[in-house]
């Protein structure tokens, strides 16, 4: 178990803002869309901003906190500092597109939910 990345994001959270919120900020942004355009509803339904709002921050966050968690268990050094590009493939765009891809199916039966509820 690699702690003592963690314990230094701990100490340092610049760091973490910097290396696991802003470096991957724009690729998530870019799949989040495009994952947003392959799951919207079909049915013409339109979503406040918020909700992409709220769904790109938790893109971000959930792929950061799987990030750490990839650092603390099995990944270590190789998760924070990328040294082949599927590294960084993996951890910008393909667990960003998992967690964009599970928020956008609980938003889509949160909404069917309330609209029979209406």
């Amino acid at each position: 178990m690699s702690t003592a990345i963690v314990g230094a994001l701990i100490q340092n959270p610049s760091v973490f803002v910097t290396k696991f919120i802003g470096e991957p900020l724009i690729s998530v942004a870019i799949v989040y869309g495009i994952v947003w355009l392959l799951m919207r509803p079909k049915d013409g339904r339109n979503l406040p901003f918020f909700w992409h709002l709220a769904g790109l921050t938790a893109t971000l966050l959930g792929a950061a906190v799987i990030r750490i968690f990839a650092i603390a268990t099995f990944a270590g050094r190789s998760a924070y500092e990328f040294e082949k590009n599927s590294d960084a493939s993996l951890y910008y765009l393909i667990i960003p597109a998992a967690v964009a891809a599970g928020f956008i199916a609980w938003l889509k039966r949160k909404t069917l939910q309330n609209k029979a509820a209406t």
